[in-house]
C-alpha cells in the first residue's frame, strides 16, 4: 500500500491534470480539455480556497447562480453531507491529515456550456483554488460468455484453509462502488448491508443528508444527463452488470448450499451505484459517475474496505485528496484494480497514494496478459476466468483486474475480523507483505517486480506474523543542505516505519540502475524495530554521487531492499528529482527559491518545487515571476496568463549555479535564459543573465537582491523596453484581506495585512532606472478596479501594469482589505543590438511597514556599493589583460571588521592587493605569494565604501566593499 515515495509532483497544465502521478517533469502549457467522452458534460469538481471553507455550506444553488448567472447552475453537491470541521474531527478522535472535506463540491450546470468556459468562470470568482472535469471511469473487465466453472482462484489463494481461521464478522463492511448490485440475487441478498437507522419511510431518520438510504445509495440516478441520485442502488439491466460480478467475488454468501463462495464469506456489502439506469455508452457498459461522492459516503458511513474496480488514465488532485481523506481520516482500506491496458500506463485510482493496487493473474498463476503492471502495483490476485454472480440470479465468468480487486477486498475483510485493532494501512500492508513471492520471482522482464510483491495468499496473511517496513518522508540533500546538482554528493534520509510485527537485525540497501549514480554509503543498519515504530535516518543517510553529466531535472528510480532476522525480505522503489533548475536562498531571516525559468518562490505553477517567500517561518507568497515587454503584443513572462494557464516563455540556457560564499553576497545564485519559448509574434529576442544575492549580517538580513542583465540579440534596437516582477502575496493567511501600497522615497511596492495580529509585510523595491508600479485588486469586480487577475492576466494588462509609471499606487482600500497583488517594474530602456542593460530589484520581508522601508533604504546603499566597477581614473599598468580573475570573492561584504579575499590559483605570479577609499586615496598595498588563495585583511575601525584591486599576472579585478 505504501506507494513509491514521490519527491516530485506532476506539473499542472493550467487547471487540468493530465500527467502521470509518477511526477515526470513537464513544462506547463495551455490547458487541454480531454475528448468529450472522457468527462461528464455540465459537471465540474471544485475545491474552495482554504480561507473560504467555512462559507461553502452557505453557497447553494442560489448563491452560485447569482455569482455565475451564465453557467445556469442547477445543483451544488457537497462531497460530504456531514461537513465536519477540523475541531469536530479532533473531538471524534480523528485527524484531518490536511484534508478539509468542507472545501470539496460538485457543480451541475448547463451541459451546453463548454467546459473550458465553465472552468474559467469559476476561477474568476476567486473562491476556488482548483477546478477539474468530472472524469469518466470505466469498469475494468473483459467479459466472456456465461458458463459454469470451478472457482479455481479460491484454491490458488488458499481461501478454503483461510476460512478455517476467519470467516469475517457481519460487522465488517465492504463498500462496492460500482454499477449497482442485484440486491435480491440469491447468492448476495443475505450479505447486503442495510442501514437500520434509516428505514424507508420518506424521512431522513439518521440525519445524514440521504433520505431512506436503507439499501445504500444511487449516485448516478436514472438519467446520466441529470445525475439526480436516489435511494435505489439495485442493478437489473445489462448495462449495470459489472457491479454484481464484483460483489460476488468480494463476498457472495458462502456455505449456503447454492452458487459460489465469496472470499469475504460473512462480510457485508455496502452497495453504492454509480451507473445511471439509461447509460449505455462505453460499448453498452455505461460509465461510473460521481465516484468521489461515493468514496466519502462509504468512509463516513462506516465502511472498512472500499473496492474500486474502475479506472481512468486522468490524474486528479481532487480525487487524490478524497482517497487520502477516506484512508487516513476514516481508516478505510482502499483496494483498486490496476487496469487492463497490458502495459505500464498509469491508472487511477490504483496509482494514487493510500490505495492498494491489484494486478491480475491467470489460472496457471502467471501474469494475465491483459493486466497492467508497474512500480505502483502492490499485489497481484487471480483475475482471468473468474466465476461470480450475475444479474438475473445467475452466474458467469469474466476477466479483468476488476475481479482481482474484490478478491483482495474479501481477504481484507477476513483480516479485519482477526485483527480488529489494525488500522487500514496495517491491513493493506499485511496483505501485501504476505503475498506469495514465488509468483514475482517467476516473472520475466519487463514484468518482474512490476506486479507487486507477489500473488495474494489469504492463508499466509492470516497466519504469518511478519514485519512490513516502508520508507517515507524522504529528504534529499546536496552538500549545502539543498538540492542535489550534477557532480555533487547527495544524502537521502527519511523515516522507516514498521507497520506490523517487531523485527530484529533490520538492514536496508540502496541500489540504482542509473549510470548517473555512484553509490557511496548504500546500506543502513536499523537494528530492531517494534510494531509501528518509526526510525529516522537523518544522522545516518544513504549517500551517493551524481555524475557531472546528469541532465537537468532528472528523475531517478532508486530501489530499497530490506532484510531482517527470520527470513524477512522486501523491496520498495523511491523516485527522486535531482539536478533541478532551482536553488533556495535561506541565509538570513527571509528565504526564497530562485528558479532558472524566471520564477521566484516556486519553479512550478503548482507551487511544489520551492518554498515561496518565507519570513519568520511563514510563507507570504503565492506567485512571483518576471515579465518583460515593449508593447502589449511583444510581452514575455513566467507568470499567470488567461484561461487558467501560465506563461512559460523562458528557455534555460546557462544552468543555474550557486556560490557559497559568493562573489558579491554570502550566497550568489546565477544563470541565464532566453525568451525562445514564446510564440514568434510575442518574442523579444533577448538573453537574460540573472543573479540573486543574500547576506547574513544585520542590517541586510531581511533582503534578497535580484539582478537581471538583458542582452538584445536582435539586429535592431529594442526600444520602449520595460522589465519587472509580478507578485501575488498572501500576507493574511486566513482570508486574503491585504492592502497594497507604494513608497516613493525608497521606490518600494509593498503588501501588508491590516490585521493587528498578523503584521507581516512583503515588498519589492526598484533599484535601477525609472520605477513603475501598479497595485492590483485581484477581483475584477471591485469597484473602480481597472482590471483584476481572477479572470486571468492578459498581455494587455501585463504591459499596462508595467509601463504606466507610478500608475496605481494602492489596492485593497476597503477597511478590511482585499486579495491583492502588484507589478513592480523599471523602464523604459532602449537596448542597442548586442548591448545589454542591467536592472535590479530587492525583495524584503518584515513585521512592520517601517521595518521593511528601513530595509529598503539600506538595500539601495548596499546595491550601489557592491556593483563591480572600473575606477573612473584607473591605475594604468602596462600589459594588463582586460579579463578579470575568474571566481574571485570578497566576504563578508558588507563587513564590520575582518575581510577575506578568495583568489583562484593562477600560475606562479604573485598576488598584488591594493585598497582605495572613495576619493581614490591608496590606503593599503600588499604582495602575497602565488599559492596564497585566501587572504585575510583586518579592516576594523573603518566605515564607508572602499575599492579593492587584485592584480595577478596579466589579470586585474576591482571590487567595491562596504564597511560599517
Amino acid at each position: 500500500m505504501n506507494k513509491i515515495f514521490i519527491l516530485i509532483v506532476s506539473l499542472i497544465l493550467g487547471f487540468i491534470y493530465q500527467t502521470s502521478v509518477y511526477g515526470q517533469i513537464q513544462e506547463p502549457a495551455d490547458a487541454v480539455i480531454p475528448g468529450k467522452l472522457n468527462y461528464t458534460s455540465g459537471v465540474v469538481l471544485v475545491r474552495l480556497k482554504n480561507q473560504h471553507a467555512t462559507i461553502g455550506s452557505r453557497m447553494g444553488k442560489g448563491s452560485w447562480s447569482a455569482l455565475l448567472p451564465d453557467l445556469r447552475v442547477s445543483r451544488v453537491i457537497p462531497f460530504s453531507q456531514q461537513q465536519e470541521d477540523g475541531q469536530q474531527q479532533q473531538r471524534r478522535g480523528r485527524k484531518s491529515h490536511g484534508i478539509d472535506i468542507r472545501r470539496y463540491y460538485q457543480l451541475i450546470f448547463d451541459p451546453s456550456i463548454p467546459l473550458e468556459s465553465a472552468i474559467e468562470q469559476l476561477y474568476k470568482t476567486g473562491l476556488v483554488d482548483l477546478v477539474e472535469p468530472d472524469y469518466l471511469h470505466s469498469p475494468l473487465y473483459v467479459p466472456n460468455d456465461p458458463r459454469t466453472s470451478e472457482q479455481y482462484y479460491l484454491e490458488l489463494v488458499r481461501a478454503f484453509e483461510a476460512w478455517d481461521i476467519s470467516k469475517s464478522s457481519r460487522e465488517v463492511v465492504i463498500a462496492i462502488l460500482d454499477s449497482g448490485v442485484e440486491l435480491n440475487h440469491p447468492d448476495l441478498r443475505a450479505n447486503i448491508y442495510t442501514n437500520e437507522k434509516d428505514p424507508i419511510d420518506g424521512l431522513d431518520n439518521d440525519e445524514d443528508g440521504y433520505i431512506d438510504n436503507y439499501w445504500g445509495w444511487d449516485f448516478a440516478g436514472s438519467d446520466y444527463s441529470t445525475l439526480v441520485g436516489d435511494n435505489d442502488p439495485n442493478a437489473d439491466k445489462s448495462n449495470m452488470s459489472h457491479g454484481t460480478v464484483v460483489a460476488g467475488c468480494a463476498s457472495a454468501v458462502t456455505d449456503n448450499g447454492i452458487g459460489i463462495a465469496g472470499v469475504g464469506f460473512n462480510a457485508r456489502l455496502m452497495v453504492l451505484k454509480h451507473t445511471a439506469d439509461n447509460d449505455e455508452r462505453n460499448n453498452g457498459g455505461g460509465y461510473l459517475l460521481n465516484l468521489l461522492q461515493g468514496v466519502v459516503y462509504a468512509a463516513e458511513h462506516g465502511a472498512d474496505v472500499i473496492n474500486a474496480s474502475y479506472g481512468s488514465t486522468y490524474y486528479s488532485q481532487i480525487a487524490q485528496d478524497i482517497y487520502k481523506y477516506a484512508a487516513l481520516v476514516h481508516d478505510v482500506v482502499i483496494v483498486a484494480a490496476a487496469g487492463n491496458s497490458g502495459s505500464a500506463t498509469p491508472n487511477y485510482p490504483s496509482d494514487y497514494d493510500y490505495v492498494l493496487s491489484v494486478a491480475a493473474t491467470d489460472k496457471d498463476d502467471r501474469r494475465a496478459g491483459f493486466s497492467s503492471y508497474g512500480d505502483r502495483v502492490d499485489i497481484a490476485a487471480p483475475g482471468a476466468g473468474i466465476l461470480s454472480t450475475a444479474i438475473g440470479g445467475t452466474y458467469r465468468t469474466a476477466s479483468g483486474t476488476s475481479f482481482s480487486a474484490p478478491i483482495v477486498s474479501g481477504a481484507a475483510a477476513l483480516l479485519k475480523t482477526k485483527y480488529p485493532d489494525f488500522n487500514g494501512a496495517q491491513i493493506a500492508e499485511l496483505l501485501r507483505v504476505t503475498a506469495n513471492p514465488a509468483f514475482n520471482e517467476a516473472l520475466s522482464e519487463p514484468y518482474k517486480n512490476k506486479m507487486g510483491r507477489g500473488r495474494l495468499d489469504v492463508l499466509a496473511a492470516l497466519t504469518t506474523e511478519s514485519p512490513s517496513i516502508r520508507f517515507d518522508n524522504a529528504q534529499l540533500q546536496g552538500p549545502d543542505g539543498d538540492v542535489v546538482k550534477a557532480g555533487e554528493e547527495a544524502s537521502l534520509s527519511g523515516d522507516f516505519i514498521n507497520f506490523l510485527w517487531p523485527a530484529e537485525g533490520v538492514s536496508v540497501t540502496l541500489s540504482s540502475s542509473s549510470s548517473h549514480v555512484m553509490l557511496l554509503e548504500s546500506t543502513i543498519q536499523l537494528g530492531s524495530m517494534g510494531s509501528e515504530q518509526v526510525k529516522s535516518t537523518g544522522s545516518t543517510p544513504f549517500r551517493f554521487k551524481l555524475s557531472a553529466a546528469t541532465p537537468s531535472n532528472t528523475e531517478l528510480t532508486l530501489r530499497l531492499d530490506y532484510t531482517a532476522a527470520g527470513g524477512y525480505r522486501d523491496y520498495q522503489y523511491v523516485r527522486i528529482l535531482v539536478n533541478p533548475t532551482y536553488f533556495t536562498l535561506n541565509e538570513n531571516l527571509v528565504s526564497t527559491t530562485i528558479a532558472g525559468n524566471g520564477r521566484t518562490g516556486y519553479r512550478d505553477t503548482e507551487r511544489k518545487q520551492g518554498l515561496g517567500f518565507v519570513y519568520n517561518d511563514l510563507n507570504l507568497l503565492f506567485e512571483m515571476g518576471l515579465l518583460m515587454g515593449t508593447s502589449s503584443t511583444k510581452m514575455v513572462s513566467s507568470i499567470r496568463s488567461t484561461g487558467g494557464t501560465y506563461s512559460d516563455d523562458f528557455r534555460e540556457l546557462e544552468e543555474i549555479r550557486r556560490d557559497m560564499p559568493g562573489t558579491i553576497g554570502d550566497v550568489d545564485i546565477w544563470g541565464s535564459f532566453d525568451d525562445s519559448k514564446a510564440t514568434t509574434d510575442r518574442k523579444l529576442g533577448v538573453e537574460v543573465r540573472y543573479r540573486a544575492y543574500a547576506w547574513r549580517e544585520v542590517p541586510y538580513e531581511k533582503t534578497v537582491i535580484l539582478e537581471y542583465e538583458v542582452l538584445n540579440t536582435r539586429a535592431q534596437p529594442l526600444e520602449n523596453f520595460y522589465i519587472g516582477l509580478y507578485a501575488d502575496w498572501d500576507i493574511n493567511q486566513q482570508d486574503s484581506n491585504d492592502k497594497a501600497d507604494w513608497d516613493a522615497g525608497t521606490q518600494t511596492g509593498y503588501i501588508y495585512t491590516p490585521d493587528a495580529e498578523e503584521r507581516w509585510v512583503g515588498a519589492i523595491q526598484v533599484l535601477s532606472g525609472t520605477p513603475a508600479y501598479w497595485a492590483i485588486d485581484n477581483d475584477q469586480a471591485v469597484s473602480g478596479n481597472p482590471f483584476g487577475v481572477y479572470d486571468g492576466f492578459s498581455n494587455e494588462e501585463k504591459f499596462r501594469s508595467l509601463s504606466s509609471g507610478i500608475g496605481r499606487t494602492r489596492a485593497g482600500e476597503v477597511s478590511q482589505g482585499n486579495d491583492v497583488s502588484h507589478t513592480v517594474g523599471s523602464g523604459p530602456y532602449t537596448i542597442q543590438p548586442d548591448q545589454s542593460v542591467t536592472v535590479a530589484f530587492a525583495l524584503h520581508g518584515g513585521s512592520e511597514i517601517d521595518e521593511v522601508l528601513a530595509s529598503a533604504q539600506v538595500a539601495r546603499s548596499l546595491y550601489e556599493s557592491i556593483e563591480e566597477v572600473t575606477r573612473p581614473n584607473p591605475i594604468l599598468v602596462t600589459g594588463i589583460d582586460t579579463d578579470p580573475l575568474k571566481a574571485i570573492s570578497i566576504y563578508p561584504n558588507p563587513s564590520r571588521g575582518d575581510v577575506y579575499v578568495k583568489v583562484p590559483l593562477d600560475g606562479n605570479s604573485p598576488i598584488y592587493l591594493t585598497m582605495y577609499d572613495g576619493t581614490g586615496r591608496q590606503l593599503l598595498k600588499k604582495v602575497y605569494p602565488s599559492d596564497e588563495s585566501l587572504i585575510k585583511i583586518d579592516l576594523s575601525g573603518n566605515t564607508g565604501i572602499y575599492l579593492i584591486e587584485i592584480l595577478q599576472g596579466k589579470h586585474r579585478t576591482v571590487k567595491r566593499i562596504s564597511l560599517h
